[in-house]
């Protein structure tokens, strides 16, 4: 029996990295039979998909915090009517609720891609006013709550949501956001003080902590230069990155409202000699792996990283980087030195664990059940 599976996210785009280019293509190719259908936000230039059985749907065009979200539920809601899907994956706690209507009316088996803590995001972080963070929080996990009698099963991008989200424990598998192996690497000289700060650009991420730090290190050091590329999110923090930007000489921007292409990323972090991740530490990221390292490991990008317990055993394990506190900035000069005469990756370390094959394995191995569930005669 051939089955129809809908992928759907809101604010990723249809060939997002993780569940298209992952979860997605991992699916596709070891079940051809079926058909994936990929739901998400519209990207610059909507790409073909690279399987005949897969199809994508660019329904959403809007700000992070746009009004117009609002209306994602009842457009993703009319989709799956259209679809008709036995199986559904959801990436965003929004689509949620909508897959569980749809639930009341037709049958279907409902898996949570849990690629963020969206509660500790918004709990956590200053992207929403401080008065509006713990009711929005709260009704996030209730949704969550409600939802979850009918959750086939969870997909965790990260180890510590099994601890963060105990209620899941039962009926989930850690898919952890590992690197494609199939991700073009190329052999493009590193540029001598490049410092690349890349993917979310926003203040919870650190962004004006790096630029702080690169202001600190530049009298000094007057040849470097901090690259900032990928998806800036919130209007005040654009604002404020194009005035930084006019003001210092040093500061370069590749910066866009939309989500970026994840190969421009990469081609950036080829080039770097150092990658930035100031990250702010709270509770919404001190014990998650971001998705960076695994890129810079299997791109060999030495990092400068904040300091933070959680991470001290991966950089060290692949020797990657170094690890500091980007708020002394009279540090910044010390940091900088001690970081040119270290030499990152010195061996070759074994380095199959960051890659997506790892995790692939899990995914197929629980696809298979869900399958089964789905259609008991094969």
């Amino acid at each position: 029996m051939s089955l129809t599976i809908v992928l759907a996210s809101i604010l990723k785009p249809v060939n997002d990295v993780r569940l298209y280019q992952k979860i997605g293509q991992s699916l596709a190719q070891r079940f051809p039979q079926d058909t994936f259908h990929l739901i998400g936000f519209c990207p610059a230039n909507t790409p073909y998909p690279l399987a005949k059985n897969v199809h994508f749907h660019p329904l959403y065009k809007f700000s992070r915090l746009s009004w117009a979200r609002l209306g994602a539920g009842i457009r993703f809601l009319r989709k799956l009517w259209q679809l008709k899907p036995q199986v559904v994956v959801v990436a965003t706690f929004e689509l949620l609720l909508p897959v569980y209507l749809y639930s009341w009316f037709r049958k279907v088996h409902i898996v949570y891609d849990v690629q963020e803590n969206y509660y500790r995001n918004v709990r956590y972080t200053q992207v929403f006013a401080w008065w509006l963070r713990l009711p929005l929080a709260w009704g996030i996990r209730a949704i969550e709550r409600l939802v979850h009698p009918n959750i086939k099963h969870y997909f965790l991008a990260e180890a510590c949501y099994l601890t963060e989200m105990p209620f899941v424990q039962t009926k989930s598998t850690v898919v952890a956001n590992k690197i494609n192996r199939l991700m073009q690497i190329t052999s493009n000289q590193r540029t001598t003080g490049w410092l690349v700060y890349s993917g979310t650009v926003s203040e919870a991420y650190g962004v004006f902590s790096a630029i702080e730090w690169v202001k600190a290190l530049h009298p000094q050091v007057p040849t470097v230069r901090l690259v900032i590329v990928g998806h800036c999110p919130q209007a005040q923090d654009w604002q404020r990155l194009q005035q930084l930007a006019a003001q210092y000489s040093f500061i370069q921007l590749e910066v866009s409202r939309t989500p970026v292409p994840h190969a421009r990323i990469i081609a950036h972090l080829q080039q770097a000699h150092f990658a930035l991740l100031p990250y702010q530490i709270n509770q919404s990221v001190k014990n998650r792996i971001p998705t960076k390292f695994y890129e810079c490991v299997a791109l060999q990008t030495p990092m400068l990283v904040q300091i933070n317990e959680a991470w001290a055993g991966f950089i060290q394990r692949y020797d990657a980087g170094l690890l500091l506190d980007f708020d002394h900035l009279a540090d910044a000069p010390h940091h900088w030195t001690q970081a040119c005469q270290q030499h990152f990756y010195p061996h070759e370390a074994n380095t199959t664990e960051i890659y997506w094959e790892t995790e692939e394995a899990k995914l197929l191995k629980v696809w298979k059940k869900i399958r089964q569930q789905v259609s008991p005669s094969e």
